[in-house]
């Protein structure tokens, strides 16, 4: 789950796509643009992980973990239950992501 600044989410998923496999889910809930989801999603799709952006529809506080997200990605259907089981508010609505990122 990467939850970084705009200037670090970049970094953050080339950082951690070497330690990533194929099964694994990268979460990205950072507020960036569509290119950057894009090149974001390649650097893990690239690693045999899925990747799955999240929108945070609200301020966070002061829902905290209950503020709701929109998954897009294809395993977002999959991540949801997982996630809503854990106390958060998400729901599944695009199987691929912003700007139609592939799918894996």
């Amino acid at each position: 789950m990467s939850a970084v600044t705009s200037t670090a989410s970049r970094d953050v998923a080339g950082d951690a796509a070497p330690y990533l496999a194929a099964g694994q889910i990268f979460l990205d809930l950072n507020s960036v643009s569509p290119e950057t989801r894009r090149g974001n999603a390649l650097l893990i799709e690239a690693s045999g992980a899925s990747y799955v952006e999240a929108a945070v529809m609200a301020p966070v506080p002061p829902q905290r973990l209950r503020v709701p997200m929109l998954l897009g990605g294809p395993r977002a259907a999959e991540l949801a239950p997982a996630l809503n089981a854990l106390g958060l508010n998400v729901e599944a609505v695009a199987a691929t992501g912003t700007g139609g990122c592939r799918t894996t």
